[in-house]
Parts: structure tokens; sequence; C-alpha cells
């Protein structure tokens, strides 16, 4: 029974398939979900003005930019799975980063938008490597699906946490990632 459901989700090793690439893009969707409420929040707070706030967002966009243009020549001297690797490690940062707080939220937005373009640049190659363009659209309706609840619940669940304790929500992103992670390998 325990290794046709991990064979199911494409947990035993070999060639990953659909279930496996929507699983991994489910943890994902946590990741991203319990963020994109909270940095605006915690940015305010931090900084007590929108212009600085603005500022900031626009050079973490600009380093984000930056970041998914060099993944690919990142990729051509380091195994890709690597580069995934530390991508969702970036994730792991922004969490250990937003649970310090204050001005470090900035270093967790950053460090969250890096890990975006990484792991999305990765992401996309290894699902062109290992799925058959027959089910593509089969692999993007899963990935909807179970991405659904933490894009969903995740900004509501982030906003709730941030009443509890202000690094509360970064334990549910570093946990996210670390399941991400351990399923990717």
């Amino acid at each position: 029974m325990p290794s046709r459901l991990l064979r199911r989700f494409g947990l035993i090793p070999g060639r990953p398939g659909v279930q496996a690439f929507a699983f991994i893009a489910s943890f994902e969707a946590v990741v991203r979900g319990v963020s994109l409420s909270i940095y605006p929040l915690l940015m305010y707070r931090a900084w007590s003005d929108a212009a600085t706030v603005s500022k900031i967002y626009f050079v973490v966009g600009l380093v984000s930019l930056m970041t998914a243009l060099s993944v690919p020549m990142v990729a051509r001297h380091l195994a890709r799975r690597w580069v995934y690797s530390v991508g969702v490690g970036l994730y792991l940062l922004s969490a250990l980063f937003g649970m310090l707080g204050g001005h470090y939220t900035a270093l967790a937005l950053a460090s969250n938008a890096m890990a975006t373009a990484t792991v999305f640049v990765c992401f996309n190659a290894y699902v062109l490597d290992n799925v058959p363009k027959s089910e593509f659209s089969r692999l993007e309706t899963l990935r909807l699906f179970y991405g659904g609840v933490g894009w969903t619940i995740g900004p509501v669940l982030g906003v709730w946490l941030l009443r509890i304790w202000p690094g509360a929500p970064f334990i549910v992103v570093g946990l996210a990632s670390a399941l991400m992670l351990v399923t990717f390998w």
C-alpha cells in the first residue's frame, strides 16, 4: 500500500511524471500563498512609509528579474537539481529572515523573490524534459487542483498567523519549503 501511494505521486525514484510535478507545485503554492499576503503588511510595519516600501519592492523586482535571467547561465555550470535546491534554499532563507522581522523583512522578500524566480525556471525546464507534450494539459489541471489549497487558504492563513506571532507564517513557509525539497529529491 505505501509503495503504491508513493508511486502514484511519483515519489519513487525514476522518471518523474505528472503527479510528481503537481505534488511539488502544491508545496510551492503554500509557500507563495502564505507569503503573498504577509509581506506588504510586514514591510509597512517595518518602514511605516509607503514610498520606502514601494522603492524596496521596485529593487526586489529588479533583483528577481536578474535572477530569472541568470538561472539558465548558472544551470550550464551547475546541475539543474542543485540550482533548484539553491532556489528552495532561498525560500528557507526567506523564512529565517522573516522570523527575524523588522528590517530583515526586506531580505526575506528579496530571498523569496529570488527563490520564486529560480524555482520557476528550473521547474519549467524539468517539466519540459520529463512530461510529454500530450500530458501538459493534465499537468496544469492537476497543478492548479493541488495548488488551489495553498493559493486559497494560504493568504488567509498567513494573515491569521501574523496576528498570533509575526514569525508564525514563516514557520509554515519553512516547512512547506522543506517538504518541497524533500519531495523533489
